[in-house]
């Protein structure tokens, strides 16, 4: 009970992120499991570069990491190139099976990568409506078959004045 209240001491101090690092290897299982994805978000902002320490923070937020947008914001949160960056990346293809979740991977995710690609290309087995067509318009890269073929698609299931001016200012010769 002692060590609880000095904790606790320790969190009003430092708030939760550092009082956690600072104790990490102290703290029970069971305390470190109650806490949540936002959380172990925050402390590991606030963790040491030391590998071990570092590592032990990667597992617990991916062991949380329940749903696509929890994923993006952890990937948009982690440094360009590192092997956090790469774990997102992996864990986004694995998640994603809906064409709502590939279209948010594709907005979030830099040119060229190759999970950029594999959203791109996810997307279109799943396209089906006019919306649809253009959101995989606006994410495949320019000139690229996709997005000549996303052209080609709205051509064909456009219905509204509103639809067909959309495909004019798209079009390459719009």
């Amino acid at each position: 009970m002692k060590n609880i209240e000095n904790f606790n001491d320790l969190i009003k101090k430092v708030d939760l992120p550092l009082a956690v690092i600072l104790c990490f290897k102290k703290l029970s299982e069971t305390y470190l499991s109650s806490l949540t994805f936002d959380q172990w978000l925050d402390i590991y902002k606030c963790a040491p570069s030391e590998r071990e320490t570092k590592q032990m923070v990667i597992t617990k937020i991916s062991e949380l990491v329940a749903t696509l947008d929890q994923l993006l914001e952890f990937y948009n949160n982690t440094p360009s190139g590192s092997e956090l960056e790469q774990l997102a990346l992996t864990e986004m293809s694995e998640l994603t099976a809906i064409l709502d979740q590939w279209r948010k991977v594709c907005n979030h995710i830099p040119s060229g990568s190759e999970i950029k690609q594999l959203s791109v290309t996810k997307m279109s087995e799943f396209t089906a409506t006019f919306d649809q067509w253009l959101q995989l318009y606006q994410c495949a890269p320019s000139g690229s078959e996709t997005k000549q073929m996303a052209i080609t698609k709205m051509l064909e299931v456009a219905v509204t004045l509103d639809q067909w001016l959309k495909v004019y200012r798209y079009s390459p010769s719009g």
